[in-house]
């Protein structure tokens, strides 16, 4: 397929999705359009266009300007789909919303030479991933941890990692330095003392797993790449915070390790990531979380670290 294939194919299957939504919501479809392309962004191409009356060569025209590849248009195409199922969650009503976007998943999926549909439809199911709070079982596991990757000689055995243990409820704590052994021993020393655990992380769970001896805690990895371990795109924010929120409800006793903000940054830009955190710091103070986020300060620029450490705390400083 090539480009001005890609900007008709886009078109029509626009049309197929606002059909869909026109059978269950059409009073609010202009709503959800509208949401959708402000949260997709001032860069997006479809910014300014009238979705869904794409015209394929107004499209084939940006693109050609911009000097995007197909790859480059696939993208942006998915993510403005998924700010409609976005924007369809935050206007409709419960059962409304979740009809319509089963609707919309199915109508791309029903043809789908982008292959977009599968990116689409994990989004659907991780958006409905509810992560039950689960005390971890201490010592099932041999000591000694993974013979994997992970674990090679370079890195120090977990024992000798000295953890952060004096840390507050309601707070949200910076932990900065070349590599997140620090965070992750920290997480790990809580979830043992009887904490509702949740890690998010870049790193493989099922390594972390084993290095740390944690045999229950839910672990999600931000990652494109299914595997066994539930992963998350890292590029919607928007499923984050709708599992961080319903974790958070569930407990009073949690602590939540939020590892790869380099990598958030690098899918989602810095203000937006910035924002989230903000989100995410509200909610800690209000359900009594310990919140853990690792991070390498000389990977940002001096007044983007700045900005992350005004936003939280450092281990041992005065609350």
């Amino acid at each position: 397929m090539n480009l001005e294939e890609a900007c008709a194919c886009i078109a029509t299957s626009l049309e197929q999705v606002d059909s869909a939504l026109d059978a269950i919501a059409p009073a609010e479809r202009a709503d959800i359009y509208k949401m959708a392309v402000a949260l997709v962004g001032p860069t997006s191409i479809f910014q300014g266009m009238q979705i869904p009356t794409v015209v394929p060569r107004v499209l084939y025209d940006r693109a050609v300007q911009r000097g995007y590849r197909l790859e480059r248009l696939q993208s942006q195409y998915a993510d403005l789909l998924l700010r409609i199922l976005d924007a369809q969650e935050s206007i409709l009503s419960p059962g409304i919303a979740e009809d319509a976007m089963d609707r919309t998943v199915a109508s791309v999926g029903a043809s789908d030479p982008l292959s977009i549909h599968r990116r689409l439809d994990h989004a659907l199911r991780t958006k409905r991933l509810v992560i039950d709070p689960i005390r971890e079982i201490v010592g099932l596991r041999p000591a000694g941890g993974s013979k994997g990757p992970q674990s090679a000689p370079t890195q120090p055995p977990p024992e000798t990692i000295v953890a952060h243990t004096d840390l507050s409820k309601g707070h949200s704590y910076l932990i900065i330095g070349e590599r997140p052994d620090v965070a992750f021993a920290t997480f790990a020393h809580f979830v043992k003392e009887g904490y509702h655990g949740l890690s998010i992380t870049r790193y493989y769970p099922g390594k972390l797993r084993t290095r740390f001896e944690l045999e229950k805690t839910p672990m999600l990895w931000l990652s494109h790449t299914e595997g066994e371990e539930e992963h998350v795109d890292p590029s919607n924010l928007g499923i984050l915070i709708n599992i961080l929120k319903e974790f958070f409800k569930q407990t009073d006793q949690g602590v939540v390790l939020i590892e790869g903000l380099e990598y958030l940054i690098i899918q989602n830009g810095f203000e937006t990531v910035l924002r989230f955190l903000q989100y995410i710091n509200e909610h800690v103070v209000t359900r009594g979380i310990i919140l853990l986020i690792p991070l390498n300060a000389d990977s940002l620029h001096p007044k983007e670290a700045a900005l992350i450490k005004s936003e939280m705390e450092l281990p041992g400083a005065a609350h």
